[in-house]
C-alpha cells in the first residue's frame, strides 16, 4: 500500500500502518559553528562570541580576555558540508546502513549570527539551516528535509564577572519535501509532506573563577514536542498522509544537558581582573566629585565674605563658572577612561599568546518514545529511534602556532547512536584560523582584522568539512 512495504517486511522491521508515532529530531553529529566542530563540540565552558549560542545560553555575557570596552560586537558566518561523501551514514545507523532503503545525501548547512555586549549585559541570536537529501533504493533521490533553527539569549555577569547566567529560547522549523516531476532536487517540483514549527526555552551558567586558568559550564535546553500534524487525507482511522506517507503525530526535538569545562595552560590569562566600565567610571567620578566637594566649600566662603548686596551676583558667576568647569570635568572624565580602556587593550595584545587550550563536556540527550528517524520515515518503516536517554563524551584542544596569525584547534567526540542494531562512533575533528585583513567601514566592526575558519569532521561512513568568516581574536 506504501512506498517501500515490502522491503520493510523483508527485513524483518514492521512497516508503519497508521499514524501513532513519532519522528526523532535528534542530531548526532556537531555541524554547528565551524570554531565548535573544529574542537569536537566541547565549547560549553568556554562559550565566546556568537558561536557560543550554539553551546551555552550563558554564552551573550561571556567577555574574552582581551575585550575591555564597554561595548562589543561580533558577527559569524560559516558553511557545512556534512554529506561531501554521498551516501554519509548521517543517522550512525552502523555498518549496515549502505543496505538501508532510504540514506542521507546532499547534505548542506548554513549559520549566520549576531552578538551585542554592553557592559556585564549581553544578547545573541543566531540562525542555521540544516538541508538534507534522501536517496532512496536505486538511486531515486525525491525526498530533502529542510531544519531550520533560531536560537536566542540574553545573559548578564555576576559577582566581577565571575558568574554568568543566561536564559533563552530555540525554536526549530522542521520541513520535509517530495520531489516530483523528474525526480531531481535541485530541478524538480517540491510539495511539502510535513511542516511544523515549535519552541523551548534553554538555561545557562559559566563560572570563570577571577585569575585562576579554568572554567566551569552547564547549560539545559527543554524538550520541544510538535503535534496536530495535518497531512492532505486520512486514513479511516484518522491517520494523517500526505505523498504517499503515514505521518507521524507528533516531532520530537529531545532535552539536552551538558556540562563541560576549560583549562588554560600557559601565561596568557584565561579569566583576567576586569576593571568594568560602572567601576572604573565610579572610580574616576569619586575623584571628581572630592574636588567639586572642595570647590561648593570654597564658593560658600566666598559668597559669606561678600558685602551683603553683592552676594546674588557673586553667587550666579560662581554657578556659571562652575558649570563651565564641570563640562570640562566631564570630557576629561570621558578622556580618561578611554585612555585607560585603550592601555589595558594594549597590555593584552602583549600576552604571551602560545598557550594551550584544553576543553572538555559532556552532552546527555533525552529519550524520544514511539519515535522513528527521518530514513525511517521516508521508507516507512517502524525501526525505533531514541527509546533511551543517550550520552556524548566530548574533548578538545585550542593554541595559537604562528603568533597573531595561525590558529590550531582539533578534538574528538563519541557520537551515541539512537538506534538498538547500531553503536556509538569516534569522531576526530581539526580546525584553523587564518588572520585575513582589517575592514571596519562606519567604524562599527572594530579594531580587529578579519580571519578565515576552517574545520574538518571525520568518523566511519561520515566526513564533513566546514568554512567560516569572522574577526580574529
Amino acid at each position: 500500500m506504501f512506498l517501500h512495504a515490502s522491503s520493510a517486511r523483508a527485513d524483518t522491521v514492521p512497516a508503519i500502518t497508521n499514524s501513532d508515532y513519532g519522528l526523532d529530531l535528534f542530531q548526532g553529529p556537531v555541524t554547528t559553528a565551524s570554531r565548535v566542530i573544529g574542537m569536537g563540540g566541547a565549547y560549553t565552558a568556554l562559550a565566546e562570541w556568537c558561536e557560543g549560542e550554539y553551546s551555552n545560553a550563558a554564552s551573550p555575557a561571556v567577555r574574552a580576555p582581551y575585550s575591555v570596552g564597554k561595548r562589543e560586537l561580533d558577527i559569524c558566518f560559516g558553511f557545512t558540508n556534512p554529506g561531501a561523501f554521498a551516501g554519509n551514514d548521517f543517522e550512525n545507523r552502523g555498518a549496515q546502513f549502505s543496505s538501508l532503503p532510504t540514506r542521507f545525501t546532499n547534505a548542506t548547512t548554513f549559520n549566520l549570527g549576531l552578538q551585542l555586549q554592553y557592559g556585564p549585559f549581553g544578547g545573541t541570536v543566531v540562525y542555521d539551516q540544516l538541508h538534507v537529501g534522501l536517496e532512496q533504493s536505486g538511486g531515486k533521490s525525491d525526498i530533502s528535509a529542510v531544519i531550520d533553527r533560531v536560537t536566542g539569549s540574553l545573559a548578564s555577569s555576576f559577582s566581577n564577572d565571575q558568574l554568568l547566567f543566561g536564559v533563552g529560547f530555540r525554536t526549530v522549523a522542521f520541513n520535509l519535501n517530495q520531489v516530483t516531476g523528474d525526480g531531481n532536487l535541485v530541478g524538480g517540483n517540491e510539495t511539502t509532506l510535513v511542516s511544523r514549527t515549535g519552541a523551548g526555552t534553554q538555561f545557562g551558567v559559566i563560572w570563570k573563577p577571577r585569575t585562576l586558568p579554568f572554567r566551569l559550564g552547564a547549560t539545559l535546553r527543554s524538550e520541544l514536542v510538535v503535534r496536530e500534524i495535518r497531512g492532505i487525507s486520512e486514513l479511516p482511522d484518522g491517520s494523517q498522509v500526505a505523498g504517499n506517507r503515514i505521518l507521524p503525530d507528533h516531532l520530537t526535538v529531545p532535552w539536552e544537558v551538558e556540562i563541560g569545562t576549560a583549562l588554560e595552560l600557559g601565561r596568557r590569562p584565561l579569566n583576567p581582573p576586569r576593571v568594568g566600565d560602572a567601576v572604573l567610571e565610579e572610580q574616576v567620578r569619586a575623584r571628581y566629585d572630592r574636588r567639586r566637594l572642595s570647590r561648593a566649600t570654597g564658593y560658600a566662603e566666598e559668597i559669606a565674605r561678600a558685602p551683603e548686596a553683592m552676594r546674588e551676583r557673586v553667587r550666579r558667576g560662581l554657578e556659571l563658572r562652575e558649570l563651565h568647569l564641570q563640562n570640562e570635568e566631564e570630557d576629561a572624565i570621558g578622556r580618561e577612561i578611554e585612555g585607560f580602556l585603550k592601555a589595558e587593550k594594549a597590555q593584552a595584545a602583549l600576552w604571551d599568546r602560545h598557550q594551550m587550550l584544553l576543553l572538555a563536556s559532556v552532552l546527555v540527550t533525552g529519550p524520544a518514545p514511539n519515535s522513528v528517524g527521518i530514513a525511517d520515515f521516508v521508507a516507512q518503516r517502524h525501526a525505533s529511534s531514541g527509546e533511551h536517554t543517550v550520552l556524548s563524551v566530548r574533548l578538545g584542544y585550542e593554541t595559537e602556532v604562528v603568533r597573531n596569525w595561525v590558529i590550531l584547534r582539533g578534538g574528538t567526540y563519541l557520537e551515541p547512536t539512537r538506534f538498538e542494531d547500531s553503536s556509538p562512533r569516534a569522531h576526530f575533528t581539526l580546525g584553523t584560523d587564518i588572520k585575513l585583513f582589517r575592514f571596519n567601514p562606519l567604524g562599527i566592526f572594530g579594531d580587529d582584522p578579519w580571519r578565515l575558519r576552517l574545520a574538518a569532521d571525520l568518523a566511519p561512513r561520515y566526513f564533513n568539512w566546514a568554512f567560516a568568516f569572522g574577526k580574529y581574536h
